[in-house]
């Protein structure tokens, strides 16, 4: 892929069939305004289909109408019953931190708009409103006209419409009441009553203009960051507000703990992998209580066998969730849940041997003989097979509980390391015999650079594997070419999965490229892993915990250095070395400050290494060049000011 000449976010691979989430922070009604302007509720999962499949071709086969709908039991548009030319249609999303949506119809005479968002009161009415307008142009011709709700989908159990009476906003020396002059305005509300009760009456203009102002108060104060992440990219602040908004619609409370679910609709619950990232995120976001509430949803499923799994054949599972044990307590600095926990991963320890046991038992004709037995393995994976994204998991778990027991000299912690050294013998002895290039993780970054050229991130990784993007899979491509010193191509993919999001900022899980003729789509919209990686690439682009060090600065963009009146900032960011502040400020052209704190934690990294295209004018604390645009920090100390330059190629 080409270097972009000016790193932008335009939306321009922004899929066709977009959906966005209005309601509240762990709201239990997650309705979705779709990129028609309908809104939609009461999804249900059996009635979701490939978008492509809805349109039957062979006319054997009466498509329902929740299968017309996406999967959503109850659609509802708004449409004016005066005829007209239709020409085009417009949708704005307002603040990067606000849940609304305003869908605009344009018509040879006509402009009609309307706007939906979430309300409640604290007598318990939740409703989804839609504030509509309707104006006449002024060579509009009278007409009578009428605004309805086109309702399709399921006809039982929908929830009820309120409507207000119809308002003339806007009136004319001609105005009659039935019908609709040139230059006139029509106003309106809809209210789709999910809890409580509102009445026709109770819905005049100045009741949706207050209901508005609540609303947008709420969204206004919600503060997804409870510890500051500036960046002098709006662009990168607004997509970040979106992000954290967007992992807070999607949670909820389920029996009586904090589930961070992927999303809305398809994929509304708990995963077990996708909740790695979704956790660490909410960390990042200063949320760390919550976020280790909502590990105790992870703790629910542990089995009698020992094993932590969600997903049935996901062996996968078990590993993600032992490395999961060690991260969690990490960015708490909680040794003593650790120790707590430490019998749960010895049990899981003995189910992953289990395994290993199974996969013997099938001969040595089955290929995952010195491995696990087939297993599912997601991300474009069919079926249960012998494959390595089980073992490469499980090793990672098992590393991570190894290198943590051996800290903390917990029991029998060596057991980790010999069943990981002999999966490992078992792994490395089926790559050479499957393996067809001698230099995997550079052949790996090879094929990235050869297949992320037509929309800037790699294609057909995912479940779409012809002309498609599985897009939130770059951000773990990105965080590769990161961990390998490439910190331009990371922040390259950073901003090509940016456009591919819309431009309310959330993302499908799959999507067609936007130049083949592929209508398909995959997985729920909004997909908040995708938020949670867009949150982690842009942290750990500035604070990096990478083979033991910290590493300052590793991936930062030009992009993001300060400006007049912007800081960098990053506030008391959670790592396994302790929370780390960081304040990069302009000072004058091409000289800055930085500011650097660690608290103490359990843990110190073996090096802090600050990473800067410059010079190192001043310090307070003695520093040690280690290379061209590297120093070596003294470790011990746990706070740093120091002044820099930056190169004059970046100028």
């Amino acid at each position: 892929m080409e270097k972009q000449v000016k790193r932008t976010i335009d939306f321009r691979y922004a899929p066709d069939v977009n959906q966005t989430c209005i309601g509240f922070a762990d709201d239990l009604h997650k309705s979705i305004v779709r990129e028609d302007g309908s809104i939609n509720c009461g999804f249900l999962k059996k009635g979701y289909r490939h978008y492509n499949s809805f349109k039957d071709q062979s006319g054997d086969r009466v498509v329902s109408p929740v299968e017309q709908n996406l999967g959503f039991r109850y659609r509802f548009k708004p449409v004016f019953l005066h005829r007209d030319k239709y020409i085009r249609r417009e949708q704005s999303y307002g603040d990067s931190d606000v849940a609304m949506v305003v869908t605009t119809e344009y018509y040879k005479k006509t402009v009609f708009s309307w706007k939906i968002f979430a309300y409640r009161n604290n007598k318990g009415t939740r409703a989804d409103i839609i504030w509509w307008k309707l104006t006449a142009s002024e060579n509009f011709r009278p007409a009578a006209t009428n605004i309805l709700l086109n309702f399709s989908g399921d006809q039982s159990g929908a929830p009820q419409v309120v409507s207000s009476p119809v308002y003339k906003t806007v009136k004319t020396k001609d105005d009659t009441e039935d019908l609709l002059h040139a230059g006139e305005v029509m106003e309106g509300v809809f209210a789709i009553l999910h809890n409580g009760e509102l009445r026709p009456e109770q819905l005049t203009m100045e009741w949706v203009k207050n209901a508005e102002n609540q609303t947008l108060s709420y969204w206004k104060n919600l503060n997804p960051f409870r510890t500051a992440l500036e960046i002098p990219d709006d662009q990168v602040m607004d997509m970040l507000k979106a992000c954290g908004r967007n992992i807070l619609q999607a949670r909820e409370t389920v029996d009586d703990v904090t589930v961070f679910q992927v999303g809305p609709t398809l994929y509304r619950g708990l995963w077990m992998v996708d909740g790695y990232f979704l956790l660490e995120s909410a960390h990042m976001m200063g949320r760390s209580e919550e976020a280790f509430d909502g590990f105790l949803s992870v703790l629910r499923h542990i089995k009698p066998d020992g094993a932590i799994r969600i997903m049935p054949l996901h062996h996968k599972e078990t590993g993600i969730a032992l490395a999961m044990i060690v991260r969690q307590c990490e960015l708490v600095n909680d040794d003593g849940r650790l120790r707590e926990l430490w019998p749960t991963m010895k049990r899981a320890l003995e189910y992953i041997r289990s395994l290993m046991e199974s996969a013997k038992a099938m001969g040595e004709e089955y290929k995952g003989h010195d491995l696990f037995p087939p297993a599912f393995g997601d991300g474009g994976l069919y079926g249960s097979d012998p494959e390595y994204t089980t073992p490469l998991w499980i090793l990672a778990g098992l590393k991570r509980a190894y290198e943590a027991g051996k800290r903390l000299k917990l029991h029998d912690y060596s057991d980790f390391k010999e069943t990981y050294d002999e999966i490992m013998k078992g792994f490395r002895k089926s790559i050479a015999r499957d393996r067809k290039y001698t230099k995997n993780v550079q052949n790996f970054l090879e094929l990235l650079d050869d297949i992320d050229n037509e929309e800037g991130i790699p294609e057909n990784t995912g479940w779409m594997s012809h002309q498609a993007v599985w897009p939130y899979s770059s951000m773990f491509y990105a965080e590769v070419w990161l961990y390998a010193g490439n910190g331009e191509k990371a922040a390259d993919y950073l901003y090509s999965f940016a456009n591919h999001a819309s431009p309310g900022r959330v993302w499908r899980e799959e999507q067609a490229l936007a130049d083949s003729n592929s209508a398909e789509i995959c997985g729920d919209m909004p997909h908040n892993w995708a938020s949670a990686e867009f949150i982690r690439l842009v942290r750990n682009m500035l604070v990096f915990e990478r083979a033991g060090n910290l590493e300052l600065f590793y991936g930062l963009p030009v992009e993001w250095l300060p400006k007049e009146g912007k800081r960098l900032y990053i506030e008391k960011t959670p790592t396994r070395y302790g929370k780390i502040t960081i304040e990069l400020t302009l000072k004058s052209k091409g000289e800055y400050e930085l500011a650097f704190v660690r608290e103490k934690a359990n843990q110190s990294p073996v090096d802090i290494i600050l990473n800067w295209k410059g010079a190192v004018t001043e310090s307070d604390v003695k520093l040690e060049q280690i290379g061209g645009n590297r120093w070596r920090l003294p470790a011990g100390c746990s706070k740093y000011r120091m002044k820099l330059t930056k190169a004059s190629s970046l100028q």
